[in-house]
């Protein structure tokens, strides 16, 4: 179902049954959910193209804002004295995303400051752990915030591969491969066990970590981790598998985002990862003790 729409004007889509509204594509808004949940509701203020999806309903909306998209140019027949190009690999799949499977741009204001879901083994849920009081507020326009301790904001801390919690001996509880950016460096780590680490490597990334919103691009294949901050690749290392092999990894792992400030409150998301890439924009927000998210994404490479 496609329709256009204009800057700074309700845009409304329909359904005849109730279901669960979702942002799938498109610069993130407000998603007003009507109460019987057969509409939602919602005012673009940028142009883009617009995607929303509601569970009972088989199709996608879609509303162009700002223009609509090239028409497509008919495929020529291929050259037969051309051999074909070869297909690239495609991309697994979205293994978590903060608005397809968190859900934080539903609508609704809410703090999870232990868990969401039930933290089964890649049920996508969320819990919270960690020293300083951890919190994480959703406000429900796809933006969340770590709250957490006290003394602003030293670094943001990304970990993948993380079977930390699963108890037992070290050999079933990996830490996982992390990286921690602070104001000047991207600090890589690996956790072989609960505060043992290994494999250290510092890269300056030149990038004006202020109280702006960046992009950053964590990445772990095979041995390599590597960061991007805004398009800048920051630096590339190698790492120790130890105990996070893929096939402890397929039995159950999570990624973490974690705030280190006097304390070190951090939110777990259990989605199976071995190697993937997490993607988000963060901004830290000091005087709140806290560091703002969105567009959380872990996607299998």
């Amino acid at each position: 179902m496609k329709f256009t729409g204009k800057i700074n004007e309700p845009s409304k889509m329909t359904v005849t049954s109730p279901g669960d509204w979702t942002q799938t594509k498109g610069p993130v808004v407000n998603l007003r959910v009507a109460l019987d949940g057969k509409s939602a509701s919602f005012t673009p203020s940028e142009n883009g193209l617009y995607e929303f999806r509601c569970s009972s309903a088989p199709e996608a909306f879609e509303v162009q804002v700002g223009g609509t998209a090239p028409e497509p140019q008919p495929i020529p027949d291929p050259d037969p004295d051309v051999p074909p190009t070869p297909e690239p690999t495609p991309q697994e799949g979205i293994l978590w995303d903060s608005n397809i499977n968190g859900k934080w741009n539903d609508g609704n204001k809410r703090e999870i400051t232990v868990k969401q879901g039930s933290q089964q083994p890649d049920d996508k849920s969320i819990f919270v752990a960690a020293s300083g009081s951890p919190k994480l507020v959703v406000d429900g326009n796809g933006v969340a915030h770590l709250v957490a301790g006290s003394g602003g904001v030293d670094n943001l801390s990304l970990k993948l591969r993380s079977r930390h919690q699963e108890g037992g001996d070290c050999a079933n509880r990996f830490g996982g491969h992390g990286c921690a950016i602070d104001s000047s460096t991207v600090d890589f780590k690996t956790e072989t066990c609960h505060n043992e680490h290994t494999g250290s490597k510092s890269f300056n990334h030149g990038v004006n970590i202020g109280t702006s919103w960046h992009r950053v691009d964590f990445t772990c294949k095979d041995t390599k981790v590597s960061c991007v901050i805004d398009g800048k690749k920051i630096g590339e290392h190698t790492v120790s598998i130890s105990h996070g092999t893929k096939e402890k990894c397929d039995q159950n792992s999570y990624f973490w985002i974690r705030l280190n400030n006097s304390d070190h409150g951090r939110i777990y998301v259990m989605a199976k990862n071995y190697n993937s890439k997490l993607s988000l924009d963060f901004m830290f927000e000091p005087s709140k003790n806290s560091i703002a998210l969105r567009n959380v994404r872990l996607v299998a490479v």
